[in-house]
């Protein structure tokens, strides 16, 4: 019986012995595979860390954050622009093609004095005479045109453009409107060179030239404020500046053939002929205001033309 308990004494010895290794085998298996996954959740954070601060990842994030604020932006730009063409339609809307304000410098021969003169377009008087006007203000002409004949208690004229090549431009002429207005003070009419002539250059009645009426000459349109300012300007070079002068002449033979029949031989007489031809063009055409601001520097000139509203014009 001792020996039979001493056997199953060392036998439950060893089977403890025996569960003792397995159980330090489990701990060791156990601490390795939570090693193993703590390397795994570290590699995994320092993966989403590097994801995270990438350069083309954090420019995507920037976009995508940039987004909302530059579609704001471009809803602000566009309202801004739809306010802008709003208050130029506005604006056109108001302004009459019937009405332009003239500002003149140089009033009395003297920089710096300026004043404005509104001039009323009737197109019942001159239709041609008023659409060329208009397009010439819409075209921003009129600015720097010096008032180069001015005559007291005559008149004040001016419309030639200091850029010749602008001048160029303009030098189609237009038909004439039939005389429906008198020439009296502070009305303005084209000046011309004889029937079918106007083109750019016009002058203000100082006075009452209604005599100018019989010559054809139709005026277009009325001073209504500012008379008092075209009588300031500088009339001191009178009509000195040189309108007209010989630019070119040409020169040629031409070979005239005449026949005279004899009864034999006919007879071949040449004769030549000198035919001369001019061409006139002043300096203020062809030099502007590189002419004019050097010889006549107290000229007074228009700074600036344009359409204005009615209510302005009042």
């Amino acid at each position: 019986m001792a020996n039979i308990n001493e056997r199953d004494r060392k036998a439950s010895a060893t089977m403890v012995a025996v569960k003792g290794n397995d159980g330090k085998a489990a701990r060791m298996k156990m601490s390795t595979q939570f090693l193993v996954i703590f390397v795994i959740a570290v590699v995994a954070v320092a993966a989403i860390k590097t994801f995270g601060s990438g350069s083309w990842h954090a420019k995507a994030i920037m976009e995508d954050q940039q987004q909302p604020s530059k579609a704001v932006d471009e809803g602000k730009l566009k309202i801004a622009n739809l306010a802008d063409a709003v208050a130029e339609e506005a604006k056109d809307a108001a302004q009459d093609k019937n009405m332009i304000k003239f500002v003149f410098g140089n009033l009395d021969g003297e920089a710096g004095k300026e004043g404005e003169v509104v001039v009323k377009l009737h197109p019942e008087w001159a239709p041609l005479g008023v659409t060329q006007i208009q397009e010439l203000t819409a075209d921003s002409f009129w600015d720097g045109c010096r008032a180069f004949r001015v005559l007291p208690k005559f008149i004040v004229q001016l419309g030639i453009n200091g850029d010749p090549k602008v001048q160029q431009k303009w030098r189609q002429n237009i038909a004439d409107d039939p005389v429906k207005a008198s020439n009296t003070r502070g009305t303005v009419t084209f000046a011309m060179a004889g029937k079918g002539t106007r083109t750019t250059q016009i002058f203000f009645n100082t006075k009452d030239n209604s005599r100018l009426d019989e010559a054809n000459f139709a005026p277009f349109g009325e001073v209504i404020r500012g008379m008092e300012i075209v009588n300031r300007i500088y009339a001191g070079y009178r009509q000195k500046p040189n309108q007209v002068s010989v630019a070119s002449i040409n020169v040629r033979w031409k070979l005239v053939m005449i026949s005279i029949y004899c009864p034999t031989p006919p007879i071949i007489i040449h004769m030549c002929a000198l035919d001369v031809g001019c061409h006139f063009k002043g300096l203020i055409q062809s030099k502007g205001n590189e002419y004019l601001e050097k010889n006549f520097p107290k000229m007074s000139f228009i700074k600036s033309a344009s359409f204005i509203s009615s209510a302005e014009a009042s």
